[in-house]
């Protein structure tokens, strides 16, 4: 066994102000960023909620030889050559922050790394890092020994700060759902430790290279969770576009767009692959450029941000900025300049072909949209029994599909003095809270109302605590006495208590569950009424 020493690059309170935006949840899901990286098959984590404690396996190719040496340094990452692992996984990205994380979350973290033949052990005591750092302190002892050449993957240790509960391990699976799984090649299982501890008895050796097994027999007994990924597209799945930027032909993007559902709706990216990324010399950094900052000039960002990814590489910025996970900071004004200018033109360009092929799918769906009204218009005209309201001789008397031309048909006198004598309809703003404003007569008030065409439609209204009573042309498929999930909880249609045919109440609740509603609201079925 030979021994040597690390020591760290950088203070306690440079460390903690570096990664000052790290929450409780973010070195886990690093620990495991670092883990896919490697090529692991597996991640298994398991809580210790009695000794404050969190053990992480992999079945990686573990830590490189040279990697131990630079995990106690700040922007010492080791993936500075290529962009893609021996797996040929697109790495997660790396500014050497992984590991230095776990400052926030642990007092202590051991490491057990195998890789080439060789076993690497240390143990960082980030108490002791003032010290560490001092001139006449040898540093953390890193122990090297020889293993079997086919041995590999990872055990990190860590000892916390404070004691770990149940609602952080299940912040901890949210966190670890936003990673890629490589086509169910890279699985992430999360236990109490005290469940699977004899499941992980014997050398850490043969530990790691029975992990996928021991993980899947923890699942099948209930004593560890698979965690799912979260909805979304991996890259694999991306259309895949290059682009060379007009400020600079040493500048080039790569970019990922997941596509679009129906309609215009943006296929959700991976939370974790989405975003603007730079690479310099072929090296990810671990920083996404998509805050306002840097696209706030980019037209249409927003509207495709969700399912983007954007890899932009930028060599000449190798020593042009400093960089942390709060902050980004240039040499100088003229190359932020420059860097801003480069990576606009790439998103510009990247972008224009989304655009083009909206606007295209809008002028198409307007197409359709006025061919079907053209048709619509052509029932009014022949005045076909579908369409027409018998009761009504003159004015708009067709059966309504919008909000504006059911208030054509209620402002009318013999269909407002069906269902509501003595009120009037004094105003019609559609872009507002609720639709119209009616004024009852007798008792000299004003009813906010909401008009829908079916009943149905009101479902999707968010805010509907200043609306007072709902007007609609026809129930659709509400059947009397159902309750329907909406935006705004749940809704529940009944008959009214007081009044005849076309007189309803809506009962609201929070939620499908609910067993009182939070309050009623009266609905009126003119279809019903006017006959």
């Amino acid at each position: 066994m030979k021994e040597t020493f690390i020591r760290a690059g950088i203070t306690a309170e440079g460390y903690k102000t570096a990664l000052r935006d790290y929450n409780d949840a973010s070195p886990i899901e690093e620990l495991a960023a670092n883990s896919y990286d490697a090529d692991a098959k597996t991640f298994f984590l398991a809580a210790d909620f009695k000794g404050s404690e969190i053990h992480i396996f992999d079945d990686g190719t573990g830590f490189e030889p040279n990697a131990f040496e630079k995990i106690l340094t700040l922007g010492q990452g080791t993936k500075t050559s290529i962009d893609h692992s021996r797996g040929d996984r697109l790495f997660l990205g790396s500014y050497g922050f992984g590991f230095k994380s776990t400052v926030n979350l642990a007092k202590e973290s051991e490491i057990i790394s195998f890789n080439k033949g060789l076993k690497f052990s240390t143990r960082v005591n980030w108490d002791l890092l003032e010290k560490n750092i001092e001139d006449e302190s040898a540093g953390f002892s890193l122990k090297k020994e020889k293993a079997k050449p086919s041995s590999q993957g990872t055990y990190i240790r860590l000892i916390l700060k404070n004691a770990i509960e149940q609602t952080e391990l299940e912040q901890y699976k949210k966190y670890l759902s936003n990673l890629p799984q490589d086509k169910e090649k890279f699985l992430i299982y999360v236990a109490n430790y005290s469940s699977v501890r004899k499941h992980f008895n014997g050398p850490i050796e043969k530990v790691l290279r029975n992990l996928k097994k021991i993980s899947k027999s923890a699942e099948r007994k209930g004593k560890a969770t698979k965690v799912t990924a979260n909805e979304g597209t991996d890259l694999e799945k991306c259309v895949k576009r290059h682009f060379v930027s007009k400020h600079d032909k040493n500048v080039k993007g790569v970019c990922y767009f997941t596509g679009f559902e129906k309609g215009k709706k943006v296929k959700p990216l991976s939370k974790t692959l989405r975003g603007i990324y730079v690479r310099v010399h072929g090296r990810l950094l671990k920083k996404d450029f998509s805050s306002r900052q840097f696209t706030q000039p980019i037209h249409r960002w927003v509207s495709f941000e969700s399912g983007l990814r954007a890899e932009i590489s930028i060599d000449w910025v190798a020593d042009q900025l400093s960089l942390s996970r709060g902050d980004v900071i240039f040499k100088n004004k003229k190359i932020e300049n420059d860097f801003r200018a480069n990576l606009q033109n790439i998103l510009g360009q990247s972008l224009k072909p989304l655009i083009q092929e909206v606007e295209k799918s809008s002028r198409k769906q307007e197409k359709s949209f006025h061919g079907q009204r053209q048709k619509q218009a052509e029932k009014r005209v022949k005045k076909h029994k579908d369409v027409v309201i018998p009761c009504l001789k003159s004015g708009f008397n067709f059966k309504p599909e919008s909000d504006a031309e059911l208030a054509l048909i209620f402002c009318q006198a013999p269909v407002l003095s069906k269902a509501l004598p003595n009120h009037r309809l004094i105003d019609y703003n559609s872009s507002g809270s609720f639709d119209c404003l009616l004024h009852d007569d007798k008792n000299l008030k004003f009813i906010n109302c909401e008009l829908e065409p079916t009943l149905e439609t009101y479902l999707s209204h968010k805010r509907t605590e200043k609306v007072e009573l709902v007007v609609s042309w026809s129930r659709g498929n509400w059947k009397i006495g159902s309750r329907k999930k909406g935006r705004c909880g749940a809704l529940e249609l009944v008959n009214s208590q007081r009044e005849g045919n076309g007189r309803y109440r809506l009962l609201e609740y929070s939620s499908l569950k609910s067993s009182k509603p939070r309050r009623e609201i009266p609905a009126i079925i003119l279809e019903e009424i006017v006959k």
